[in-house]
């Protein structure tokens, strides 16, 4: 298996060399779980992914970086003795920022917390290789494959074209870029003005370190919040968009200077379904894009209701546009051309000059609570901001057995831990008051 590297996967191989972009999923189970098993498991979904048995062959004369499945060893992993309940958050933080082998693959590696009743699996992925949902199915799939050990082994999938060659067909050629153009120019009148995160201390892509602040809404205020969105009309994911937003606004504002006119937030979103032919939650690879929302400071500073409003219709009305597939297409042209890996992460903060970033997975309804003798709890993931900490807090959202788990990301010492935990509490306090 060999294919040349999409753009959207170029652009995060040659990022991800300035700072680390990887992404962990988490799952948290009760019940026993062996070695042995494990091992067989990945080695079934090795073989059915063909991205978990490559490696990324760098440019070379007349040849551009490229997948190639040769000589790859099998998915590691590592076995500890599981310590306390946040030994997991000491090895989701390590594992984030611990660059991935991209030259010799492979782009997932396996941590295992082993305790007397159970522990938490964490992957670790390449973010060339792999998306938030990739993440999460494969460990599912870890934890079914582990129960069954005399199940037969999975088929093995083929390798899917890059994404640019799956997008829809009325975004691509020249209608599309048509339709690209529009989008500029609809987006960059509002660009001037935007507020950014004060920075406490600069540091380039790879002096900088990602922190992770796991917050979990029980199951009584996650239907709560739920509940209170749908009477409200707009959607979890609006009503998160403007907790952190609003936090984030009073920190910038705080910070004096300039007022800014707008703040942004960015949400990854995924690409599967619109794609030709659409792509399944079962498949591995990068599917996602992402869009831009650019409330003004009057909506951010005012009442949370109608920002969460707010926040939906542009969200929703960008999807309709096909603004996450155009998305696509412009960033590969913004950042096409820049060899330096430290200065296409730099060039790359600037045009996702957002205050925060939320990935929202949802609610993980499909994935069961048993598999054979292991009950899963919970099922999460976080994301590296070391070469993208533009968003200033990354949040990544997850709804599982009823319980909302957000994992807020930033980038020391651009955003310190102490003033991410106060933003992040801050989101929280703003949630909590939203529903009273």
């Amino acid at each position: 298996m060999e294919r040349t590297l999409g753009g959207m996967e170029r652009g995060v191989w040659r990022v991800d060399q300035a700072g680390p972009l990887n992404f962990v999923a988490v799952a948290a189970y009760r019940g026993p779980l062996a070695p042995a098993e494990l091992r067989a498991a990945l080695a079934g979904l090795q073989a059915r992914h063909p991205v978990l048995r490559a490696r990324i062959v760098p440019d070379a004369a007349g040849k551009p970086a490229h997948w190639m499945a040769t000589g790859v060893p099998v998915i590691p992993l590592r076995e500890e003795t599981r310590r306390d309940d946040a030994h997991w958050v000491a090895e989701l933080t390590a594992e984030l920022n611990s660059p991935l082998p991209w030259q010799t693959g492979p782009l997932v590696r396996v941590v295992h917390l082993r305790g007397d009743a159970g522990g938490e699996l964490l992957a670790a992925f390449h973010h060339a290789a792999a998306d938030g949902e990739s993440g999460v199915t494969f460990l599912r799939h870890v934890l079914a494959l582990a129960a069954r050990p005399d199940r037969a082994p999975p088929l093995s999938l083929p390798m899917r074209p890059a994404l640019e060659a799956q997008l829809p067909r009325r975004t691509r050629g020249v209608p599309g870029w048509l339709l690209a153009a529009g989008m500029v120019l609809r987006q960059l009148p509002r660009l001037s003005g935007l507020g950014r995160m004060p920075v406490a201390a600069w540091a380039p892509p790879h002096d900088r370190r990602t922190g992770v602040i796991p917050l979990t809404l029980d199951a009584a205020v996650t239907a709560a919040l739920v509940a209170r969105c749908r009477t409200e009309g707009t959607s979890v994911h609006g009503a998160l968009a403007a907790a952190f937003l609003q936090a984030a606004a009073d920190v910038i504002l705080a910070a004096g200077g300039r007022r800014p006119a707008r703040l942004g937030v960015v949400s990854p979103v995924s690409l599967r379904a619109a794609l030709e032919p659409p792509v399944s939650g079962d498949e591995c690879g990068l599917f996602v894009s992402a869009v831009t929302v650019l409330p003004s400071l009057a909506q951010v500073t005012g009442a949370f209701w109608p920002l969460a409003r707010a926040i939906k219709t542009e969200l929703a009305a960008a999807l309709r546009r096909d603004e996450p597939a155009l998305a696509v297409r412009l960033q590969n042209l913004a950042l096409a051309g820049t060899g330096d890996p430290e200065r296409l992460a730099l060039k790359a903060e600037r045009l996702f000059p957002a205050a925060v970033g939320i990935t929202n997975l949802g609610r993980l309804g499909d994935v069961p609570e048993t598999f054979g003798a292991v009950t899963l709890e919970r099922l999460h993931f976080s994301a590296a901001l070391n070469a993208l900490a533009g968003a200033g807090l990354g949040v990544a959202a997850t709804t599982y057995a009823g319980r909302l788990q957000l994992n807020v990301a930033h980038a020391e010492p651009l955003l310190p831990a102490a003033r991410a935990q106060a933003m992040a509490e801050d989101a929280l306090v703003r949630l909590h008051a939203a529903l009273a």
